[in-house]
């Protein structure tokens, strides 16, 4: 079987916790609802080792991210186990 996960997402909180950094990012959906409006899902993602202490380095609040990952239940919670980030743009650049 293939578990894989791919999205580009806005970070919208950060925790550090340890050698575990755990991202709460929104992923803006490609179709509309009945009001005409793009829903939004907010997903948390786990981010382990030198990926981690990288991207609580680098990555802000607002900042528009590639995310490759897996997917895995911790405490009864679907959860993004991401293998690599890309930084896309930040809320800075996109204010200018």
């Amino acid at each position: 079987m293939l578990n894989q996960v791919i999205m580009v997402a806005r970070c919208s909180k950060i925790e550090n916790n340890n050698d575990v950094t755990t991202l709460e990012v929104k992923v803006q959906r490609t179709f509309k609802n009945d009001n005409g409006e793009y829903d939004v899902d907010t997903i948390s993602c786990n981010l382990i080792g030198h990926l981690a202490s990288n991207t609580k380095e680098f990555l802000e609040v607002g900042n528009l991210i590639g995310i490759k990952g897996h997917l895995e239940e911790c405490n009864g919670i679907l959860t993004v186990i991401a293998e690599k980030i890309t930084f896309l743009s930040s809320k800075k650049e996109e204010d200018k």
